[in-house]
C-alpha cells in the first residue's frame, strides 16, 4: 500500500557534504564523543577482512524517520510524532520510503563524493522478516518479541572510506554547527595503531555451560540434529542448519560489549545497532548480498573447523576441512541455491561464480568461502535482490523454504535478529546487507549469542553440537572480557 508522509515529515531542503582525512580507529569513541550512548544509531563497521571486503564504514544517526514492523503493523516515528500502518508487504513500504524520503539529487552527491550511499535506510531484517516473502507456520515461540524489520533514515551520515583514509560527512538540512561537531568528534579519533588481532584471546574452547545457558540442552540438540538426518534421509532435503541459543547475563555497557567484540573477533561485515529497547552486536564474517549499481554479489560461507595452537596446526585443520568430501559437497550445494536465488532477479547467463572454496580465517574459526556474481535485470531493484536472496541459503539449508519449515519445527523459538541481516539500503540504489551470525543480541541485562551448524545425511550429532560452540565462543569471550573490564574499572 502507498503511505502518503508528506504531513508527517518535512521535505529536506539540501545535503551538506564534507570530506576530511580521518579514519575509524575507536568507533566507540566516536559514537560516544557525539553524544549517541543510548540514541538510535546504525554503525556499519569493516573491522577486519580483506580490503576488498572492507572498503567502507559506516555510522548513521539522527532519523529523519525511524521504520519498525512486528506482525502486520507497522509504526513509522519522526519529529512529528508516530503513525501506525497496517501491511501485509513491509518491503513495498519500505521501497516506498526510500522513494518518498530520498532529496532531490542525491545519488549525485553519493557519486561526486566517490562513495556507493549517502543516505538511505539502515538497519535490519530479522529473520522472521522471511515470513512476509515465504508462507511459513508458526511454531515456535516469539520469546524476545523484536521487530521483523527496523530501519531508520538518519539525517545525519559519516562514510569512511578506508582506501583512501578520508571520512565523508553526508548532514540534511544541517547547521554549520551540527557539522563542525562532527568534525571534532572525528578529529579527536586515536591515530592508526596496531590492528585488532582476535587470533590472542581465549583461542581454545572452554565449558561454555559454566557462564552460559541454552535454550536447549545437549541430548536435545543432538536429537534434532537426528530428526533433521530422518528429513534428509527420506528425501524431503538435502541440508539443512540448526542452531541453539545461549544467554549470558550482563549488566555493563553496550558499547564496551561491541569494544571487547570487535578487538575478539575483527570481521568485515560487523556493527552496533541501537533501536529501541535492544541492541545489536555483531562480528559478521558473511556477507548476504551487495548491489552496487547493476552489478550484485553474494559470498556464502559454508565449512567450518576451530583454530589450531599454531600456524602449523592451523594448516593442518585448513587442509583437512578442505579435503572433507561432507563440506565439499555441503559447500557446492549452496553455492547452487545462492546462484539459483541471485540468478531470479538477474540477467540470464550473468550469474558466475568468481572465487570458488577459498579460505578465510577469523579468531575462532576457518571457513570456506567462495563469491558470486551478477548484473541485476533493469526491472528489479535492491528490494527485489534482496527478497530474492534471504534469508541466507548457508543459514537455512536447501531447500530453503522447506528447510524453514523444518527449522520452526525443531527450534523450540524464533530466532529474531540471528540469521537475519542488517545493512543498509541507499536512496541511490546501491545496498550492502550482512547475515547476522557471531552476533550477541541485548535486552536489558541479558545477551543473547545463538549457533548454528550444516547437518547432512552422515553429521554426527556431538560434532555438531561442538561446532555451534566453537562458532559461539568469540561471543562469549567478548562478554567475559567487558565483565572484567568493567569490574577493573569500577575497582579502580
Amino acid at each position: 500500500m502507498k503511505v502518503s508522509i508528506e504531513s508527517f515529515i518535512s521535505p529536506v531542503l539540501g545535503v551538506k557534504h564534507q570530506a576530511l582525512d580521518a579514519r575509524l580507529t575507536d568507533p566507540v569513541k566516536l559514537i560516544r564523543d557525539l553524544g549517541l550512548s543510548g540514541e538510535p544509531c546504525v554503525l556499519l563497521d569493516s573491522a577486519g577482512g580483506s580490503p576488498s571486503l572492507s572498503e567502507y564504514s559506516f555510522l548513521a544517526w539522527e532519523p529523519r524517520l525511524s521504520l519498525t514492523v512486528s506482525g502486520e503493523r507497522a509504526v513509522l516515528g519522526s519529529g512529528a510524532g508516530m503513525m501506525e500502518v497496517v501491511t501485509d508487504n513491509p518491503f513495498q513500504l519500505l521501497r516506498d520510503l526510500l522513494t518518498a524520503l530520498a532529496p532531490e539529487g542525491i545519488a549525485a552527491v553519493a557519486a561526486s563524493a566517490g562513495v556507493p550511499v549517502a543516505g538511505g535506510a539502515f538497519g535490519l531484517l530479522s529473520y522472521d522478516a522471511g515470513r512476509f516473502i515465504e508462507r511459513l507456520p508458526s511454531r515456535a515461540a516469539d520469546d524476545l518479541g523484536l521487530p521483523a524489520l527496523d530501519f531508520i533514515f538518519p539525517r545525519r551520515l559519516i562514510c569512511f572510506d578506508h582506501r583512501s583514509g578520508k571520512a565523508h560527512l553526508f548532514f540534511e538540512d544541517a547547521a554549520p554547527a551540527a557539522v563542525a561537531e562532527a568534525v571534532e568528534a572525528l578529529e579527536r579519533q586515536p591515530g592508526e595503531g596496531a590492528p585488532p588481532d582476535g587470533q590472542l584471546p581465549g583461542r581454545h574452547t572452554h565449558d561454555l555451560s559454566s557462564v552460559t545457558r541454552s535454550n536447549m540442552t545437549r541430548e536435545e540438540f543432538e536429537d534434532m540434529v537426528r530428526r533433521a538426518r530422518d528429513y534428509i534421509r527420506a528425501g524431503d532435503i538435502f541440508q539443512a542448519n540448526l542452531s541453539q541459543r545461549l544467554e549470558l547475563e550482563y549488566t555493563g555497557d553496550s558499547l564496551e560489549l561491541y569494544r571487547a567484540l570487535r578487538s575478539v573477533n575483527p570481521s568485515p561485515f560487523s556493527g552496533f545497532l541501537e533501536l529501541g529497547g535492544y541492541q545489536v552486536i555483531s562480528s559478521s564474517p558473511e556477507r548476504l548480498v551487495q548491489l552496487r549499481g547493476r552489478k550484485a554479489q553474494t559470498r556464502p560461507i559454508a565449512g567450518t573447523r576451530g583454530r589450531g595452537a599454531d600456524m602449523a596446526e592451523d594448516d593442518s585443520l585448513t587442509a583437512e576441512l578442505n579435503l572433507d568430501p561432507k563440506e565439499r559437497a555441503e559447500h557446492i550445494m549452496l553455492v547452487d541455491l545462492e546462484r539459483n536465488d541471485m540468478g531470479r532477479v538477474c540477467d540470464y547467463g550473468s550469474v558466475r561464480v568468481d572465487e570458488l572454496m577459498v579460505n578465510e580465517a577469523y579468531s575462532h574459526v576457518i571457513h570456506i568461502v567462495s563469491n558470486i556474481r551478477g548484473e541485476l535485470h533493469h526491472a528489479r531493484d535492491a528490494v527485489d535482490l534482496v527478497k530474492a536472496m534471504f534469508p541466507g541459503g548457508t543459514i537455512t539449508g536447501c531447500p530453503k523454504v522447506h528447510c524453514m519449515e523444518i527449522i520452526d519445527e525443531l527450534e523450540p523459538v524464533r530466532r529474531g535478529p540471528y540469521t537475519g541481516s542488517f545493512g543498509y539500503i541507499g536512496y541511490c540504489g546501491n545496498m550492502d546487507m550482512n547475515i547476522i551470525i557471531r552476533t550477541l543480541v541485548r535486552q536489558e541485562e541479558k545477551v543473547y549469542a545463538q549457533a548454528g551448524a550444516g547437518i547432512v545425511a552422515d553429521s554426527d550429532p556431538e560434532r555438531e553440537y561442538h561446532e555451534t560452540l566453537r562458532k559461539a565462543e568469540a561471543m562469549v569471550r567478548a562478554v567475559e572480557l567487558a565483565t572484567a573490564a568493567a569490574a577493573s574499572h569500577g575497582d579502580g
